[in-house]
C-alpha cells in the first residue's frame, strides 16, 4: 500500500512537470508562430491534464476506503 502511494506521488510530480513544460512550450510556440508545435503542445497538455484528473480521482477513492 505504501509503495503504491509513493508511485502515485511520483506520477503526480511528473504530471505537474509535464503540464508546466507543455504550457511553456505552447506559449513559446504561439509567440513565435510555430503552429504545428502549438497544436502538439495543446494536445499533450490536454492529455496530461486528463491523466492528472484520473490520478486525483484514484487517490480520493483510495483515501475514502481507509
Amino acid at each position: 500500500m505504501f509503495t503504491k502511494m509513493i508511485w502515485k506521488i511520483l506520477a503526480n510530480v511528473g504530471l505537474n512537470i509535464g503540464i508546466f513544460s507543455m504550457g511553456m512550450s505552447a506559449y513559446w510556440a504561439f509567440k513565435n508562430g510555430v503552429y504545428g508545435m502549438l497544436a502538439a503542445s495543446i494536445f499533450s497538455l490536454a492529455l496530461l491534464i486528463f491523466l492528472k484528473i484520473r490520478l486525483i480521482k484514484k487517490v480520493r477513492e483510495t483515501a475514502q476506503k481507509k
